[in-house]
């Protein structure tokens, strides 16, 4: 009769089996909603003036002109909908400005051009801004 303990064994079975499973089963990482990848500093040239966008998580945005001028807006965006709603109020003014955006397959920022009070539209047709992140 052997006296030997199976415990070595079992371990290394226990071990080996975990480490085979680690390596085959796929391992997903849950996706990170696009509330949180809006979050940071894009940047576009519009007419050579670098415009640089910063989302914050408190729904403010600011908007940083080439010529050094900052102007900050409460933002809302609805990505339930497709393209998402993006609605906009600067800073002292009681008009919202109603458009879309999306975040392209490329990792762009795209926002549909719009005026305060003017239907929002529905497509990207009229013109478009595209964002590059920054940070």
């Amino acid at each position: 009769m052997n006296n030997r303990s199976r415990l070595p064994d079992l371990l290394f079975l226990v071990t080996a089996t975990a480490l085979a499973l680690w390596f085959v089963l796929p391992r997903t990482v849950p996706p990170v909603p696009p509330e949180k990848l809006l979050l940071g500093t894009w940047q576009m040239r519009d007419d050579n003036e670098l415009i640089r966008v910063t989302f914050r998580e408190d729904q403010v945005v600011e908007v940083r002109e080439g010529d050094g001028r900052v102007e900050r807006a409460r933002y809302r965006v609805d990505f339930s909908v497709t393209p998402a709603h993006f609605d906009l109020r600067p800073e002292g003014e009681n008009a919202s400005v109603q458009t879309i955006l999306e975040l392209t397959p490329e990792g762009k920022l795209r926002i549909s051009d719009n005026n305060p009070g003017s239907p929002r539209p529905t497509a990207f047709k009229q013109k478009t801004y595209l964002f590059t992140r920054v940070e």
